[in-house]
């Protein structure tokens, strides 16, 4: 029997073309919903099982995945079966623990789930993985399957991804995005080619609901609604771009903050601190310096140094680990440290006095939290759009923070308390004592600051 699939291209939106005959290891398809972007990969999934019906060799075994098998008996399952249906492939299904769709020439599609990873080990010969919904896996399920993929095949071996971009802080942006280019993470090319820092090609593909020819109008409208709900939801869902948790506090922080060309120039290093105390509690620092930049007063952020427990002394030492010698550091941050260390009588202040950053700039008392997250905000992005802080990526905790970190439930001021909120502390005392928040003060018909 000969199954015609020439006609594979018209049943795709053009857009996804390009990923049909794209042949190297990493294949991130990433955008908006509605978008087209899983069908378009288990058509060619389909259409790869078919090319090598009747051919020599191995034949293809796609590991096809949810995070759990029953999401993905509920949309992977489905789509595959609607595929086969229109083209009118015979098929055998079997479920024994993953359902196995077996095709002609004996190539399979494995529908699984990674509910219990041990499972996946038990699948020999995998030939291509898909992780659909990929921010639902973590970075171990993902080094596993890519384990799996190995030995010598008669054609490429391929690990797809698909996903909406929910947050910079997941394991996608880091393994993926985070050594490209600019163009690349803000979605600026559709089709495009990036390095994969364990070797290897990635190719990246960027779509919305504006490149699926056969979504319907309601659909669209919907989408198109979110702006008037959710600007987090429109975002991500809308627009395709990176998103960030609703109610967080630094609601000005954004991809413009990030910045992978951050070196250590001459000139003083601020170290600013949150000292704290108590499991899940680190001590926190931040690692900066001040310049100025196209005539701007600029703050970069070299580093964070976040050490598990409460010996300010182990800080120290991290600290001089890293910068063996420098020498012109100004120490600044909580103003509770000079009250206590974490574990004796000497203050936090007094002990890296005694270590010997003499340089200190600490206030009598901390700036109120609302003034620090204003002061934060306003550097981060102005109100006319200016960016005045740049972070180098190696932050990671920090980054995670500015795009996480929320009020508690019912509160105005105070912070939920994770670990990431601890180095955001760190920083915005640094960004309040260098920039504080102009308070205007009335006097009957005076006015001043």
């Amino acid at each position: 029997m000969k199954i015609d699939i020439s006609n594979l291209p018209k049943n795709l939106p053009s857009a996804f073309i390009p990923i049909l005959t794209y042949q190297d290891r990493y294949l991130v398809c990433w955008g908006g919903a509605g978008s087209g972007k899983s069908e378009a990969i288990a058509r060619k999934h389909v259409a790869r099982c078919l090319a090598r019906a009747g051919a020599e060799g191995r034949p293809h075994k796609f590991l096809c995945c949810r995070k759990t098998l029953t999401s993905a008996k509920k949309s992977l399952a489905p789509l595959y079966e609607e595929i086969m249906d229109q083209y009118g492939i015979p098929i055998s299904r079997r479920e024994d623990g993953f359902l196995f769709y077996t095709l002609p020439g004996r190539n399979r599609l494995i529908v699984a789930g990674f509910d219990d990873p041990e499972k996946i080990k038990s699948v020999p010969g995998i030939t291509g993985v898909w992780f659909e919904e990929a921010n639902e896996f973590d970075p171990a399920d993902f080094r596993e399957a890519n384990r799996r993929l190995r030995g010598l095949t008669p054609s490429y071996k391929q690990f797809c991804f698909s996903f909406n971009p929910v947050l910079r802080s997941t394991w996608l942006y880091e393994e993926f995005f985070a050594n490209q280019s600019h163009r690349i993470t803000e979605g600026l090319d559709q089709v495009a080619i990036g390095n994969y820092k364990g070797g290897g090609k990635i190719l990246f593909h960027h779509s919305t609901y504006r490149d699926n020819p056969f979504i319907d109008e309601e659909y669209k409208g919907v989408l198109r609604g979110l702006a008037q709900s959710s600007q987090q939801d429109y975002i991500i869902y809308e627009q395709g771009l990176w998103g960030r948790l609703e109610g967080t506090i630094y609601y000005a922080f954004g991809p413009d903050n990030i910045q992978d060309e951050i070196e250590l120039e001459p000139g003083p290093v601020y170290w600013s601190h949150d000292f704290n105390i108590g499991e899940g509690k680190p001590m926190s620092s931040c690692v900066c310096q001040r310049r100025r930049h196209d005539g701007r007063d600029v703050l970069y952020v070299l580093d964070e140094i976040i050490v598990d427990g409460t010996n300010t002394n182990d800080i120290v030492d991290e600290f001089r680990n890293r910068y063996p010698n420098l020498k012109n550091v100004i120490i600044c941050g909580d103003a509770t440290g000079r009250r206590r260390d974490t574990r004796s009588r000497t203050s936090d202040y007094q002990i890296l006095r005694d270590a010997g950053f003499q340089q200190q700039d600490v206030p009598l008392q901390n700036p109120p939290v609302r003034d620090r997250h204003n002061a934060v905000n306003t550097r981060l992005k102005s109100v006319d759009g200016t960016v005045s802080v740049y972070i180098h990526p190696r932050c990671k905790t920090l980054i995670r923070g500015l795009e996480s970190v929320a009020l508690k439930s019912g509160a105005s001021y105070i912070e939920e308390e994770t670990r990431e909120q601890h180095v955001t502390t760190a920083f915005g005392y640094l960004i309040a004592r260098l920039w504080p928040v102009q308070q205007w003060k009335h006097s009957g018909q005076k006015h001043w600051k």
